[in-house]
C-alpha cells in the first residue's frame, strides 16, 4: 500500500502549475452558463409578459416559479417594451434548484421573432445561490441563416461576485447562437440551441484568459439539460499558460466536463 500511495503522489508532482490549475475552465464554464440562464429567462419573461406567442409560459419545463413576478411596461416615445422579471428579496427557488433574488431587466425593441429585433438585459441587485450577478446582455435577431435557422448575435459584459467570498469573475463575451431544432412547435423544452464564438474574462484568482469555441456548443432546453452545455468544446489560454480544451461530452445531460491540456485529461465538475 505504501509503494502505491509513493507513485500515485509522483505522478501528481509530474504535473505543472500550469498544467495542473483548473479554476480558469471552471470558472469560465460557471460564467457561461450563468448568463446562458440570465438568457433562457428573459425568453421566459417575454412569454409570460404576453410579448410573443412563439412559446408558452404554462410549458412544464419552465422556470418560472410561483414566488416570482413578471410586469410589462410600454414605453410611450418608442416601440419598445420593458419587461422585468423579478424574483423578490429573499431567494426564490426556480424548477431548475438554483435560488434566485433581485430583478432581471428586459427591454425589447420589435417582435422576438422578427429580423432586426434587438433585446437589451440589465440587472438590478440580482443574486443566484447567493452569486451576485452585474453587467448587460445584448441580443440581436439575424433572422434565418442559410441553413434556414434562426439565429442571435450575443453580446455580454459582467461579471459574477462570488458568495464564497474568494473573487469575483469577469466576462466578456461575442456569440451566435442558432436554433437548431424546436422553432416549428409551441414548447420550449424541444429547443436545440448551437453556439459558436469567442469570449474573455478574469477568474477568481485573478488570471486573465481568452476563449474560443472550437466545435458548437449545443445546449439542449429540456428541465434535466438546460442548466449545462451537452457537446461541444472549448479552447482557453489563460495569461502566460498552456492551451487547454474543455470537451462538454457526446450529448449526454449531465454536469461534468473533460479538461485536457499538455495531453493530459481530468474530470471536472460544473457549478
Amino acid at each position: 500500500m505504501l509503494a502505491a500511495s509513493t507513485i500515485v503522489s509522483c505522478k501528481k508532482d509530474q504535473l505543472s502549475d500550469e498544467e495542473s490549475e483548473l479554476t480558469t475552465a471552471e470558472d469560465h464554464s460557471f460564467a457561461e452558463s450563468t448568463f446562458n440562464d440570465v438568457g433562457n429567462i428573459a425568453d421566459e419573461a417575454a412569454i409570460a409578459g404576453n410579448l410573443i406567442s412563439y412559446k408558452t409560459a404554462s410549458d412544464a419545463d419552465a422556470l418560472l416559479a410561483n414566488c416570482a413576478t413578471v410586469s410589462v411596461e410600454t414605453v410611450t416615445e418608442s416601440p419598445a417594451k420593458i419587461i422585468t422579471k423579478d424574483f423578490g428579496s429573499a431567494n426564490c427557488t426556480g424548477k431548475d434548484g438554483r435560488s434566485r433574488r433581485g430583478k432581471i431587466i428586459v427591454k425589447h425593441t420589435g417582435q422576438y421573432l422578427d429580423s432586426g429585433a434587438t433585446k437589451a438585459v440589465t440587472f438590478d441587485n440580482y443574486f443566484v445561490n447567493d452569486n451576485q450577478v452585474t453587467g448587460t446582455r445584448t441580443i440581436v435577431n439575424n433572422g434565418h441563416n442559410t441553413a434556414n435557422n434562426l439565429n442571435w448575435s450575443l453580446t455580454e459584459q459582467g461579471s459574477i461576485i462570488l458568495a464564497s467570498g474568494v473573487g469575483k469573475i469577469t466576462w466578456d463575451a461575442s456569440r451566435n447562437r442558432e436554433l437548431i431544432e424546436g422553432e416549428s412547435t409551441l414548447e420550449l423544452s424541444d429547443n436545440v440551441y448551437s453556439i459558436t464564438g469567442k469570449a474573455s474574462g478574469i477568474n477568481a484568482k485573478n488570471l486573465a484568459y481568452t476563449a474560443v469555441i472550437s466545435n458548437p456548443l449545443i445546449r439542449k432546453m429540456t428541465l434535466g439539460c438546460r442548466r449545462h452545455f451537452v457537446k461541444g468544446t472549448i479552447v482557453m489560454t489563460p495569461s502566460g499558460k498552456l492551451s487547454r480544451t474543455i470537451d462538454f461530452g457526446n450529448g449526454d445531460c449531465d454536469n461534468l466536463a473533460t479538461v485536457t491540456v499538455n495531453d493530459k485529461s481530468r474530470e471536472i465538475t460544473l457549478r
